[in-house]
């Protein structure tokens, strides 16, 4: 069953925007047949009496206002994390649970997935239960790197997603950096190419995003010192998606070392069909403004405060 947000959602922009049947329906990825059951549903078990009720009307405008700014074909926003001295651990897990929440909605078989990885990859992951197991393939589309967490590594999380949810999981035995020239590497070690022939067959691409900061764990346990972070900053690099750094205005920058980077391109990941991001807090807010330029991001699982601030002008 749908969640009730979604519902709640869906009758919104049908009743009170005026949008089409079939532009919701491509929106959240629902059959024609399967929104109208939808509006139905929401008729008959009183989510609608001339009014949405259940659900604050304010997450559904701010959710809107950031989708046309930025041209994303869907945000989903937790609320409530305006909030003064708000716990950073709890609002991963309310994210996640969202992020959940859109894998279970569009899950069925014979569906590419493809990860990156991060905290909140893992928050996704760990938050997935679905009631019977599919046919997917999930692919991991990093190198290891030696984090603190090994649980925020890229093959746990395709490994973990793949026993949550049923279907293959194709993981990567390389390191995210080489000390030569990788080439040949990763071609021999690309499963998405080995196995489905193209990155433009990916269902879904699940990814965070990364923040170019001292406190971030890639950078200080993976061996590359201040002068590489200084390195980034002097290029005005300010994150990065799947290893591809880009600057505030969406660009992407090359740091260096990508002829020995373990990871797909930027323009290999432009190829796949929905580009899901999941970020929140007050670190990502600029490398979001930036992401959200490059054109990749389809979806955008986030926090009302994230979008507040994605909103302002300054």
């Amino acid at each position: 069953m749908i969640e009730e947000r979604i519902i709640a959602k869906v009758a919104e922009l049908f009743y009170i925007k005026g949008m089409r049947q079939y532009e919701i329906a491509k929106k959240f990825n629902f059959s024609a047949a399967k929104l109208s059951r939808i509006i139905r549903y929401a008729r008959k078990s009183g989510i609608i009496e001339f009014r949405i009720k259940k659900f604050d009307n304010r997450i559904f405008e701010l959710e809107g206002e950031l989708e046309e700014k930025y041209g994303i074909q869907e945000v989903i926003a937790y609320y409530n994390s305006d909030m003064e001295d708000y716990d950073e651990d709890f609002l991963f897990q309310q994210v996640g649970i969202l992020a959940s929440g859109y894998l279970k909605r569009v899950l069925r078989d014979d569906i590419n997935i493809a990860l990156a990885w991060g905290k909140t990859l893992y928050n996704f992951v760990k938050n997935v239960k679905v009631e019977k197991k599919f046919k997917t393939k999930i692919f991991s589309t990093l190198g290891g790197a030696n984090l603190i967490t090994p649980e925020y590594q890229n093959n746990y999380l395709v490994h973990s997603l793949s026993e949550r949810i049923g279907g293959s999981a194709y993981l990567m035995y390389l390191p995210i950096v080489a000390t030569n020239p990788v080439d040949n590497l990763i071609e021999m070690n690309n499963n998405i190419q080995n196995f489905i022939g193209s990155t433009s067959k990916i269902d879904y691409y699940f990814h965070g995003i990364g923040v170019v900061s001292e406190r971030a764990k890639l950078y200080p346990h993976h061996g590359f010192d201040q002068e590489f972070i200084n390195k980034l900053k002097r290029k005005k690099i300010v994150g990065e998606i799947g290893f591809n750094f880009f600057d505030v205005d969406g660009n992407f920058i090359e740091s260096g070392i990508e002829d020995r980077s373990i990871r797909l391109s930027a323009s290999q990941i432009k190829k796949m069909k929905m580009k899901i991001a999941i970020a929140c807090g007050k670190d990502k807010v600029i490398p979001l403004k930036g992401y959200l330029k490059t054109g990749l991001c389809d979806v955008l699982i986030t926090d009302s405060k994230t979008v507040r601030s994605l909103l302002c002008k300054a």
